[in-house]
């Protein structure tokens, strides 16, 4: 009875509690990527980061190795073209979501590869 009673209180407090410390906002439109990315350092670490431009215009660091390239938006997914160093790394569309606050989470594949986790200064 006791398990019971503390697993009924502990799914009304999920319920009903709004998730401000994982608060996710999926960006799904450019306007809202210009708002919220654009212009913004985009890091891992230190020796990786890019930084997208109103223009277009991809740079950063991969372990620091000079990154460079285009962005563009299509659909519902931020896609590139870069180069890191003189080696050109393909085209692909990514999904985004904020994870509430300044962290960023990038999705390959259009939503169905890997993550990779970022944090926007």
């Amino acid at each position: 009875m006791f398990k019971t009673a503390i697993s009924v209180i502990a799914l009304t407090l999920s319920v009903s509690l709004p998730n401000v410390a994982h608060s996710k906002d999926l960006i799904d439109n450019k306007d809202e990527f210009l708002q919220k990315v654009v212009g913004k350092k985009v890091a891992q670490s230190e020796s990786t980061w890019l930084r997208m431009a109103p223009n277009g215009n991809i740079e950063g660091r991969v372990k620091g190795i000079k990154v460079s390239g285009k962005w563009y938006w299509q659909g519902n997914y931020w896609c590139r073209t870069a180069r890191i160093g003189i080696i050109p790394v393909p085209r692909e569309c990514q999904q985004i979501t904020l994870l509430g606050g300044n962290k960023l989470e990038l999705r390959r594949y259009k939503g169905t590869g890997s993550k990779h986790n970022y944090t926007m200064y």
